[in-house]
């Protein structure tokens, strides 16, 4: 299984999503992919796709995972200024 994080900020993400459906559609991620989406309100037959998974139950998911992609922050250009 992979998991796939966005986390809880309020900003969406698609282009990542969009990217592994892609993958999946073409057939290089043959795993089952679980979405922790956050304020991404993506839908997808591909990919079972949760808002928030309770901090009691995140252990769980990625104890199973074999893979963990992670949303690592948003570029801010005025922090880089």
């Amino acid at each position: 299984m992979i998991l796939v994080m966005l986390g809880t900020q309020n900003n969406s993400f698609y282009r990542l999503l969009e990217e592994i459906e892609y993958q999946i559609k073409k057939g290089t991620i043959k795993e089952k992919v679980i979405v922790q989406s956050g304020y991404t309100k993506y839908k997808s037959k591909n990919m079972e796709i949760i808002d928030f998974i309770p901090r009691e139950e995140i252990g769980n998911y990625q104890e199973k995972a074999s893979l963990i992609i992670t949303h690592g922050g948003v570029r801010v250009d005025s922090f880089f200024t």
